[in-house]
């Protein structure tokens, strides 16, 4: 919306010095806006179709060219009533992004297929790529991939993939067909066959063609996926990787970040630890709101109450706390972890742990992604 927006600002001195509506210069404007606004969605869904930038280019140059031609043989009566510029354009351009909008193509959802060689690593790969935001889907038919685009579209997700291997052979008669018409990002991963059989044998796990004679079944695989491997726009043999270097190699080719988010969630250990912390912190130390009657209502999201559990002379004791986190988060994202759970907690968690992690979060803020959250705050003590 912001391009097609700006770019039709663009036009406004043109457009005001008497191009494209010179009966109706003010009304121009406006006008012009709204027609690449709804020119935009048509020019991203020709870049996408095409493949290259020249496909928009050709479009826009061809649309000007058609504008010039209609006002030659169009007998002028309202400018903003004629023409590809006109309301007539405007309300093609609208019914084709009906049309965009019902297919699932307008949202920029970016689509992924993810195949290769069984014990190649799809498992680990498919992980990393719903910690990048891909909504995966394992070895749905091609002839259902445009539906379900369509659905992922229309609930607003804008990253979508489908591991394919052979277990899905017996519909590979549409793979063909569908592959040209959505034009996926495949990725596919191998390895030596030495690897994938020492990985069976250490894992016990039959192979998907399970005919009993595993090098052969590999061999059989191979061949199989052979045409997929062949579109693909990236082959990763995964022999000598580890499952950070996968990972690595991934972020690298989608040229997105891992995301890493620190949580912080303030607890009280009466009420016991939350479970899913991978480190927990002890504030109790710290000055306790609960014993002042003017502080005792207020929680640590009061500014009142974070006065009192940070004076000064406290202050060695969370600096401590806020390098602690600091390092284990950097450690933790080193690491390839997708997220990290610090816990902190006082007594009934109203005050003092509401309180340092709301510090802590707008302290590391800067550093990593932050999530924080109140568990306790709103339990009666």
């Amino acid at each position: 919306m912001e391009i097609g927006f700006f770019w039709g600002l663009w036009h406004a001195p043109l457009i005001l010095t008497g191009h494209n509506y010179p009966r109706e210069p003010l009304l121009g404007v406006p006008m012009m806006i709204l027609f690449t606004l709804a020119l935009t969605p048509a020019l991203l869904w020709v870049r996408e179709k095409g493949g290259s930038i020249l496909a928009p280019v050709l479009l826009h140059g061809t649309l000007n060219a058609i504008a010039g031609l209609s006002l030659i043989l169009v007998e002028r009566t309202h400018d903003l009533l004629i023409g590809v510029v006109g309301l007539p354009g405007l309300f093609l351009l609208s019914l084709f992004n009906l049309w965009l909008e019902e297919a699932g193509i307008v949202k920029g959802m970016r689509f992924l297929v993810l195949s290769g060689l069984s014990g190649a690593g799809k498992t680990t790969a498919k992980g990393y790529l719903e910690d990048l935001g891909y909504f995966m889907v394992d070895n749905l038919p091609p002839s259902l991939w445009e539906a379900l685009l369509q659905e992922l579209s229309r609930r607003g997700v804008e990253r979508a993939g489908v591991v394919l291997d052979a277990r899905a052979l017996a519909f590979f008669g549409d793979l063909e067909r569908v592959l040209d018409q959505l034009k996926p990002t495949v990725v596919y991963l191998e390895a030596r066959p030495e690897i994938l059989l020492r990985r069976y044998n250490l894992t016990r796990r039959v192979h998907p063609l399970g005919a009993g004679n595993l090098m052969r079944e590999i061999g059989e695989e191979r061949r199989i996926l052979g045409p997929l491997r062949a579109r693909a726009h990236l082959v990763l043999d995964t022999s000598e990787l580890s499952p950070r270097a996968l990972k690595d190699a991934l972020v690298l080719f989608l040229g997105e970040e891992a995301g890493f988010l620190l949580r912080l969630i303030s607890f009280g250990f009466k009420w016991g630890p939350p479970q899913e912390a991978d480190l927990v912190l002890d504030v109790r130390p710290l000055p306790n709101p609960h014993y002042d009657p003017t502080l005792k209502p207020k929680t640590g999201l009061d500014l009142e109450v974070q006065a009192y559990v940070f004076r000064e002379e406290y202050e060695p004791y969370y600096r401590a706390l806020l390098a602690v986190v600091g390092l284990a988060a950097e450690g933790a994202q080193k690491e390839g972890r997708a997220f990290y759970t610090v816990a902190v907690g006082c007594t009934g968690g109203r005050h003092r742990s509401v309180a340092v992690a709301e510090r802590l979060a707008e302290e590391l803020s800067s550093r990593f992604r932050v999530e924080v959250s109140h568990r306790d705050v709103d339990k009666e003590e």
